[in-house]
């Protein structure tokens, strides 16, 4: 409280402040009281400059939280009275006094005392109010009824008085025969004794029950436990009475926190109804009651629950909050504004009823339901992100979320998405419910009469919140031949549905000139970013002289948001087809069957509006779109098939795609996956010209484990995570989650799935497998990856590879119990291998040394390097217990100890054997590995060309100078012998038993000469001998000449020969060229030779053009929409195009002996220039792709042309 001092005369001013005790109670300069604690204090105010002074006494004690009245309503007859019995809570309080007032004194007065008595017909309030200033009341309602109005006597004759007797009391009275009462419950019967002018009016009241109920001298009844009670009025004579029936409904009233807790050990009892005026934080402890319904009028109190009702009530409740902490609850709120939390382990079910005004609902818990049944404003947002099913039946209705929701609309209402509920929907039984949608995000409404989804912008309506947290867009822009376009325009500009696209420059001058306008330019490498963002729906522009301007719908939902690259078309009067092939992303390059819908929308994100053209997909999923004029479009592609189950089809997909010329785009689309299960496809680019898409990116899933050790990580080597503890229905482990495929040629898709969540956090990344030696890549950037990940039956997020240099993409994290999605998208470098991805470098270096430690524990060492290694060991271990140690040094030891261990494990190796005739060869294979322990067995196999014991003229090497061996008869059952190698200075002792094999050359010819003749190809083959009338094996050649002169065979063994015998008039086997003799020592083998002349496919190895630098070539096979197949050749040069009179060289081919003609193809989207090539009277032809590349320099042509060189050089010594 504030204290104001008055100086008199006016006009001096300065007053000091002062307590005589602070303990009880401060003052500052301003005369500001403060209380500290229960007591007494005096404050002092003097004139500053003299003695002048007033005090003021404070006394600081207990206020009064909540006054309650016994009887709140009482029924009196006109002159009768009664006393109102009150409660002051608590019973600490320092001022316990009340004052009593009535709002109609003609009707009922009140005395100070608390006394009140009736005056005439009618009902008046007396307010119950404390005296402490808490302004804490309670009201009794008092009625009033009419009292018996005596009959007047008719006038008589005087006459001389005689005694009277008395006026007896013939019946009684009672104001109800019958009442139903609820445990705790008090009701006020009125009884009179009949006639009026009975002599003796006195009532007595009594109760059949005491235990059941109770009655005073007044007539208020107390009900006390379920069950019948009659209650009495009897005269005082006892000569009449009147009887109210009482039942006692198993329900109860609690007025306070001990009352409750009584009535919940009852197990009788249907319904408990909490009726207190207390103040402050209430708990209700944890319990089950599920045949109790619990009625909660607390409007003064913050209530926690723990415990779980067959129905929860709530009447009336603090502007604070009701806090839930149970599983499995209805609550039913009826409070006009309330605030429910949901714990974390709490689950419920709410519905809000007539009388709700306004709702804040914080979930960190699960909701199953909401049901909406009333017009009114609410709030929902919490830690919990998992979609919560909503259904709302009144118009009107308001609701604001920060959770993704699933809404039923019943009537037109309005939903506000926030940040993090961009992903909710909407389902409308017909075209009559119009649901309004602002905020952020596109929300799909389903029509369930039509079966038909439409998507719904979120609407700014022209304004955006400036306290909202803000986000910024990077990206690129680039030409249809994919080159960088260099200070292209950039705007971010508030969406609005009214927004025509023809009118959209006004709408940017509006924009710049309401400052909502945001723009950029695009730098030297056609790339931008637009920061500082309000989180909202944005349309973004792009314009640029010479170019289509580019529109798309823009979402800022998250700190940077990375946009595919933007592609920016040049308007022309042509038009062109756009076709490509559906794939089902979990099966990877299995096409989705015929009938899958696919709409076409100008602009980029567009999944409203004016629709260009619809396709179906055929039979082999395969969609077309003709006569489209080139620009940027939408393509949304549905599963709206009516013979297929809805949980059955596939999830609806938008797709943006550029149309320059006649466009392939395939694209991949998802089933539903069933309830909250996860899935995460990856897509990039296709090959390109340049080079700048990776053949093999790797999808990397880790997350937390069912048996809580350490994270599982599926990738290419560990596709399945199981857990086999678990067991499914074929006798396998229960799979958790698994990648379908991994694609190592460009494009994907590459399908990772969630099936059954573990609490806690999943982390997704895209490894550049193709570059992971390169720190300094840039490949993984421009691979136009893209990861669209899918939760239940929605694309719930889709990620764009952002720029930056590395080979490993940090994509997000997602946590499937609240469905927090959280996007990381940043790419940086991974030191490591893929078994690493995901692990910091600190944690490589510990499991790298924490293995070396194990793997090297227990090696059977000589005594003289026990302690030397004991040593080594000991220090790892200090190192892996520090926590100071670095990464790098970890990694260090961890190089020093492999070194050492292995030169000690090495010391046992054989570097060499050799030996004479009839020895051969060797090798050794190792059945126990020499890295677990120096005391290994392994096998050694001896070639010979015949058996023979010739083990003590073989000469071993070894690779250690300590190292000694010693033939042996085998400990072993099995083998004859074994090679002992012992090391003196470790001690080591390594066994070799020693197998014998017989050699068996092999007389296949390695390869085959013809003088000038080619020899394209020769092998084995069985074919059928019209002679013989049987099959017979036979060599095949074929050569570019017509006929074999003079082959020379080489055989991989030098022993082995081969003698060419030609067929002549009169000599062999007509159907044969001539016969090959095979020999080898004794072994001489003859087979007939069949040789046909056959032109060799020429392979393209280099370009060249006068004035047209060429810098690279790769090649690659594609099918067309016809499913043919092209082996197509991609190079770029710095011209537009590519001349006639360029030069084209072939592998092993002298440019002498073939002749080339160009031709420019425009009716394929596969190639666009056809190379005939005439070789030995053989026609071939040529596809080739080329694009323009003006960067490229005579440097680059130079390289190229020395690695062709070099190819073809290599090609032709072969």
């Amino acid at each position: 409280m504030k204290l104001k001092a008055t100086i008199s005369p006016k006009g001096i001013k300065g007053v000091s402040w002062k307590s005589n005790k602070k303990a009880v109670a401060k003052v500052n300069g301003k005369g500001v009281v403060k209380a500290v604690k229960n007591g007494s204090a005096t404050i002092t105010a003097t004139v500053k400059g003299s003695k002048k002074k007033a005090t003021c006494k404070i006394t600081v004690g207990t206020p009064v939280n909540a006054v309650s009245v016994e009887t709140p309503a009482v029924t009196l007859k006109v002159g009768e009275t009664s006393v109102i019995k009150t409660n002051v809570l608590p019973k600490t309080a320092s001022n316990k006094k009340v004052s009593y007032m009535s709002s109609n004194e003609a009707v009922a007065k009140v005395e100070a005392n608390g006394t009140i008595t009736a005056v005439a017909e009618g009902t008046a309030v007396v307010t119950v109010k404390a005296k402490d200033g808490s302004k804490k009341k309670a009201t009794v309602t008092v009625t009033v009824q009419a009292a018996s109005t005596p009959v007047a006597p008719a006038p008589t004759t005087p006459v001389t008085p005689e005694p009277v007797a008395p006026v007896a009391v013939t019946g009684v009275n009672i104001s109800k025969t019958e009442a139903s009462m609820d445990i705790n419950t008090n009701i006020a019967l009125v009884a009179s004794v009949v006639p009026n002018n009975a002599a003796n009016k006195n009532i007595a009241w009594k109760t059949s029950d005491q235990t059941i109920a109770t009655v005073d001298s007044n007539g208020n009844v107390k009900a006390l436990k379920e069950g019948n009670a009659t209650i009495t009025a009897v005269s005082e004579d006892g000569s009449k009475e009147a009887n109210c029936k009482v039942t006692v409904e198993p329900n109860a009233v609690a007025t306070n926190k001990k009352e409750l807790e009584t009535y919940l050990k009852q197990d009788s009892l249907n319904k408990v109804i909490y009726n207190t005026q207390e103040v402050g934080a209430i708990e209700i402890e944890e319990g089950d009651y599920p045949d109790l319904q619990l009625v909660v009028n607390a409007p003064a109190a913050t209530i926690t629950n723990s415990a779980t009702f067959k129905n929860i009530q709530i009447k009336q409740l603090s502007e604070n909050t009701w806090v839930e902490k149970a599983s499995g609850n209805q609550i039913d709120l009826y409070a006009g504004k309330a605030h429910v939390i949901v714990k974390k382990d709490a689950q419920l079910k709410l519905s809000l009823k007539d009388g709700v005004k306004e709702a804040t609902i914080e979930n960190d818990g699960t909701i199953d339901d909401i049901q909406i049944d009333t017009k009114a404003q609410v709030k929902i947002s919490g830690d919990n992100k998992s979609t919560i099913p909503v259904t709302t039946t009144k118009k009107g209705t308001f609701i604001q979320t920060e959770i993704q929701l699933a809404v039923d609309a019943q009537d037109d209402f309005t939903l506000k998405v926030q940040p993090g509920a961009e992903n909710s929907t909407i389902a409308i039984p017909d075209d009559s419910v119009v649901p309004a949608v602002v905020g952020v995000g596109v929300i799909p409404v389903t029509n369930r009469q039509k079966n038909e989804v439409t998507d719904v912008v979120a609407d700014n309506t022209g304004e955006l919140d400036e306290n909202a947290a803000k986000g910024s867009v990077t990206g690129s822009i680039e030409t249809a031949d994919k080159e960088s376009l260099q200070e292209a325009t950039v705007y971010v500009i508030p969406y609005q549905a009214s927004i025509e696209t023809s009118k959209i420059d006004a709408a940017i001058e509006t924009a710049k000139t309401d400052k909502k306008c945001k723009e950029t330019t695009t730098d030297e490498e056609g790339k931008y970013t637009i920061t500082d963002i309000p989180y909202g729906n944005y349309l973004q522009i792009v314009k640029k002289d010479g170019y289509k301007n580019y529109i798309a719908i823009l979402t800022i939902n998250a700190e940077t948001f990375t946009s595919e690259v933007i592609t920016l078309v040049v308007p022309s009067g042509e038009r062109f087809q756009l076709s490509g092939t559906i794939y089902d992303a979990k099966l990877g390059n299995v096409a989705v069957p015929e009938g899958i819908t696919l709409t076409l929308r100008a602009g980029n994100n567009t999944t409203i509006g004016l629709v260009e053209a619809t396709a179906t997909t055929d039979a082999n999923g395969r969609y077309q779109f003709e006569n489209i004029e080139p620009g940027n479009y939408t393509v949304q592609v549905s599963d709206n098939r009516s013979d297929i189950a809805e949980s059955e089809r596939y999830i609806r997909m938008n797709y943006n795609v550029t149309v320059q010329e006649n466009t392939t785009k395939d694209m991949t689309i998802s089933q539903k996956v069933t309830g909250d299960q996860v899935r995460f496809v990856l897509t990039w680019g296709s090959r390109s010209a340049n080079g700048e898409v990776p053949e093999d990116l790797d999808s990397h899933l880790l997350g937390p484990t069912a048996s809580g050790n350490g994270r599982f990580h599926t990738y290419y080597m560990n596709k399945t995570y199981r857990e086999y503890e678990e067991m499914d229905n074929d006798g396998y482990g229960v799979t958790y989650a698994d990648l379908d495929y991994d694609d190592t040629n460009y494009e994907g898709p590459e399908t990772t799935t969630v099936y059954k969540d573990v609490n806690g956090e999943y982390h997704f990344y895209i490894y550049d497998f193709s570059d992971q030696e390169d720190s300094d890549n840039t490949r993984l950037a421009t691979s136009r990856a893209v990861v669209k990940v899918y939760r239940g039956e929605q694309n719930i997020a889709t990620y764009n590879v952002p720029d930056g240099v590395g080979t490993l993409w940090d994509v997000c994290t997602y946590n499937i119990h609240t469905n927090v999605l959280t996007p990381i998208n940043k790419i940086y470098y991974h030191t490591g291998d893929s078994t690493n991805v995901g692990k910091t470098a600190m944690e490589i270096a510990q499991e790298r040394l924490e293995s070396s430690v194990s793997r090297y524990a227990n090696l059977n060492l000589g005594d003289a390097l026990k302690d030397e290694i004991a040593g080594r060991l000991a220090k790892a271990n200090v190192l892996l217990n520090s926590t100071t140690a670095t990464a790098e040094e970890l990694q260090e030891y961890a190089t020093e100890l492999e070194d050492y261990c292995v030169s000690l494990l090495s010391g046992t190796a054989i570097e060499t054997i050799t030996g004479d005739l009839p020895f051969k060869s060797y090798f050794i294979s190792r059945q126990c590995s020499s890295v677990d322990s120096l005391q290994s067995e392994s096998v050694l196999y001896i070639t010979m060309k015949k058996q023979a014991d010739i083990y003590e003229s073989l000469n071993v090497a070894l690779s250690d100078e300590d190292a000694a061996i010693s033939w042996q008869e085998s400990d072993k059952e099995g083998y004859s012998k074994m090679l002992v190698v012992t090391n003196s200075r470790t001690e080591a002792v390594e066994k070799y038993y020693v197998v014998y094999k017989e050699y068996e050359p092999n007389l296949t010819p390695s390869s085959i000469t013809d003088g000038d003749n080619y020899i394209v190809s020769s092998y084995y083959d069985s074919v059928y001998d019209e002679e013989s009338e049987q099959y017979v094996q036979c060599y095949i050649i074929y050569g570019e000449n017509p006929t074999l002169s003079n082959p020379i065979f080489t055989f991989g063994d030098e022993e082995v020969t081969g003698v060419y015998t030609p067929v002549t008039e009169d000599s062999g086997n007509k159907n044969y060229t001539g016969t090959l003799t095979i020999t080898y020592e004794d072994t001489v083998k003859t087979l007939p030779v069949k040789y046909e002349q056959r032109i060799r496919r020429l392979e393209l190895s280099g370009v060249t053009e006068t004035g047209n630098p060429i810098s690279y070539i790769t090649s690659d096979y594609i099918y067309d929409e016809n499913d043919d197949g092209y082996d197509v050749h991609w190079i770029e040069g710095k011209n537009k195009e590519l001349g006639s009179e360029a030069e084209f060289r072939f592998y092993g081919v002298d440019m002498n002996s073939y002749t080339c003609s160009l031709e420019k193809v425009s009716d394929s989207t596969i190639y666009n220039y056809k190379l005939v090539v005439k070789y030995k009277g053989d026609t071939q032809t040529v596809y080739i792709k080329y694009t323009q590349d003006t960067s490229i320099t005579d440097n680059d042509t130079e390289e190229s042309t020395t690695e062709n060189a070099g190819s073809e050089e290599e090609t032709s010594e072969e």
